[in-house]
């Protein structure tokens, strides 16, 4: 507020910021009532936003932003409405103090360089206001696209005036898309762990399980269990068992391929379908993923002893049983390769678990 009140001191205006400042207001008002109901999990303001730092005074860039905030608050009930305010106009601030310490810039190939750093800069310091952690770009695709497009909106705003309606148009495909993507994220994955729940995993190994059929190759499937895993959440809380499972998804997903399919069945146990792969690779994997398994550990706080702060951490791992199955070997259908990996499992369980084994193909049923 206060940055925003010393524009007004030190920067003078000019009649020609109130043509963008309107048109900005309005597309950030029609973008919140196009996209109701939803807009509370995707946004896709930065476009204004930036548009607003790279176009106009100061003071009225940050009015812009704090209006829409309010508006989106108004309207759809915007968590968080200060903290994405406040976020949103230091960013502005950040990209506005990049353009006037290179002198501006203009529509040639300068000047998309330089709105083209603006807009990374909007972006970087957005973004690394509200993170808890390490910024991954990958993470914020969605926010960049936004940002990418209101650089060219503030392009076609300087130059062509009336193309800046198709900005909007995009941006409302970007948001249909963004909540379908969302959309997907809940009823298909885990929230837990990320990982496809259960009916998701099983309709896209089917697939696979026929598309192994008419190439004629083999598939391996692997299931595992947590061992004494209940034991882990009655000692430790269920916050640290939480843990421990996304700990066991991320090494799953760092010991199998890109196209290899991993699923949460129940509480504790997770199953992996590896397309293209026997029965001797497969065991292999499973070995390789056991002991990695047992090699991860999660940090648990505990009382201290006296000579310390009050707190010391130690750490809690879990271990794994697997059992592991193989198409066409095992079974022609995804129940009975399930049932194939269960059996297995079972018998590593009853072995004193900690270890990996196959199914014996004369128990199962392939007729």
């Amino acid at each position: 507020m206060a940055a925003t009140a010393l524009s007004f001191v030190f920067i003078p205006l000019s009649g020609n910021w109130l043509f963008p400042f309107t048109a900005l207001l309005c597309y950030a008002v029609a973008y919140t009532e196009l996209t109701r109901p939803g807009s509370s999990s995707v946004d896709l303001n930065s476009a204004w936003l930036f548009a607003a730092a790279a176009l106009l005074h100061p003071g009225l860039a940050g009015i812009v932003i704090a209006a829409s905030s309010l508006y989106r608050t108004v309207r759809i009930g915007q968590r968080h409405a200060f903290a994405a305010a406040t976020s949103a106009v230091v960013a502005g601030y950040a990209a506005s103090g990049l353009l006037l310490a290179v002198g501006g810039w203009a529509v040639d190939s300068r000047g998309s360089v330089v709105l083209m750093l603006a807009g990374l800069a909007f972006l970087l310091v957005k973004i690394g206001l509200v993170a808890t952690g390490p910024i991954r770009l990958s993470e914020h695709i969605l926010e960049a696209a936004a940002v990418a497009l209101g650089v060219l909106l503030a392009w076609t705003l300087v130059d062509w005036p009336g193309f800046s309606v198709l900005i909007l148009g995009i941006l409302l495909v970007l948001h249909r898309l963004g909540m379908l993507a969302r959309r997907r994220e809940q009823t298909e994955l885990d929230p837990k762990t990320g990982l496809m729940k259960e009916t998701a995993w099983s309709e896209a190994a089917v697939v696979e399980l026929l598309r192994a059929r008419r190439a004629q190759c083999d598939s391996g499937l692997l299931l595992l269990d947590l061992d004494h895993f209940a034991h882990v959440n009655d000692r430790h809380g269920n916050l640290v068992g939480d843990n421990i499972l996304r700990a066991v998804a991320a090494t799953l997903r760092a010991e199998v391929r890109a196209g290899d399919l991993i699923g949460r069945l129940d509480s504790e146990e997770f199953v992996v379908l590896l397309p293209g792969t026997g029965k001797f690779d497969a065991l292999a994997i499973a070995e390789r993923i056991r002991c990695r398994i047992a090699a991860t550990t999660v940090s648990v706080a505990t009382s201290g002893t006296p000579d310390t702060s009050g707190t010391e951490s130690r750490f809690v791992g879990a271990t794994v049983s697997i059992g592991v199955s193989a198409h066409p070997r095992d079974g022609a259908t995804l129940p009975l390769l399930l049932d194939a990996a269960g059996n297995a499992l079972r018998e590593a369980k009853a072995a004193g678990c900690r270890r990996a084994l196959t199914a014996d193909p004369r128990d199962v049923d392939v007729t």
